[in-house]
């Protein structure tokens, strides 16, 4: 009897652990406003990921030194001067339009639309390309949810973008 006991706990053992092991990965938190952070992390935890976004962003967006270029190539009321640690630089870049994360907030990715006339937009897709260092990422949708818009970012396949796609670009 003790062994059939042993050999069932060892079975539920075994099915608990390739259950973890083969689990879905998670997908990416992705957030537009304040309101959209503060559903996930605290007011603290928003701070410190707009700031670490802002200082990616500073470091990997196409940086421009005159709005007058960088209008003229993302279009009219795109760019923005850029922050680094709440301190304005001299330099311009496209507006920052949504910040991905991973659950614990580890990594917070800047993103961006392309230029206009992109040519990775496609007229069917789920939303608009949005770009990371100059990589397109997704297309970042913003469907209404009980009146709520709940943003989703999407791989060009059309499967959500995971934390661990987040992670192979954040190591780029």
């Amino acid at each position: 009897m003790p062994w059939v006991v042993g050999g069932i706990l060892v079975a539920i053992c075994l099915a608990v652990g390739a259950s973890f092991l083969f689990r879905p990965a998670r997908p990416a938190t992705v957030f537009i406003t304040a309101d959209d952070c503060r559903r996930s992390f605290d007011d603290a935890g928003c701070r410190a990921i707009v700031a670490r976004a802002q200082s990616l962003h500073a470091d990997t967006a196409p940086l421009f030194q005159a709005r007058t270029v960088c209008d003229f190539v993302y279009g009219p009321n795109v760019c923005a001067t850029l922050q680094e640690a709440n301190i304005e630089l001299n330099l311009y870049a496209p507006r920052i339009v949504a910040i991905a994360t991973t659950a614990d907030g580890a990594i917070a990715l800047p993103l961006y639309y392309g230029p206009p006339n992109d040519s990775n937009a496609v007229p069917d897709a789920p939303g608009r390309p949005v770009y990371f260092a100059n990589k397109l990422v997704g297309f970042l949708s913003r469907p209404s949810f009980g009146g709520a818009e709940l943003p989703v970012l999407t791989t060009p396949a059309g499967n959500p973008v995971t934390e661990t796609d987040l992670r192979t670009l954040a190591a780029r």
